[in-house]
């Protein structure tokens, strides 16, 4: 095969791949992923994962969920966590669920549980980083 030849071929292959990843992306930005009863769209997912990227390992399981609750408390006031994007995301889910969605999401290895806190993986810091470059073009 020519070397024009085996070009031609190579940007066709290139551009398939291109388009399928393109595909995909679009798909898991518009398929809300749906945990338990409570579904999430791109948006709230963003959210989520960007407050356990913010945190990592410095606020218990307890602060997470009490930021995720909208449960303005002294000290997450003093932290000033009740100006972070996630806070009450969760409101109207009860403190129990917001445990199990927490688990749920280790489950889909979408963050991990730390000695305190958590920390996002790096499939959750891929899906983050895509949720934010969606966001910056709406």
């Amino acid at each position: 095969m020519c070397p024009s030849k085996i070009e031609t071929k190579l940007t066709e292959i290139s551009a398939k791949i291109g388009n399928e990843l393109h595909k995909q992306r679009q798909n898991l930005l518009s398929t809300p992923l749906k945990i338990g009863q409570i579904t999430f769209d791109s948006n709230q997912m963003l959210r989520l994962l960007t407050l356990i990227d913010t945190l990592k390992d410095r606020e218990t399981q307890q602060s997470y969920v009490q930021i995720l609750e909208g449960v303005s408390t002294n000290s997450i006031r003093q932290k000033e966590l009740d100006k972070v994007s996630a806070f009450g995301l969760l409101n109207s889910i009860k403190r129990k669920r917001i445990v199990t969605y927490l688990q749920e999401l280790q489950n889909y290895q979408l963050l991990k549980k730390e000695k305190k806190g958590f920390s996002l993986t790096p499939k959750g810091e891929a899906i983050r980083h895509l949720f934010e470059e969606e966001s910056r073009r709406i």
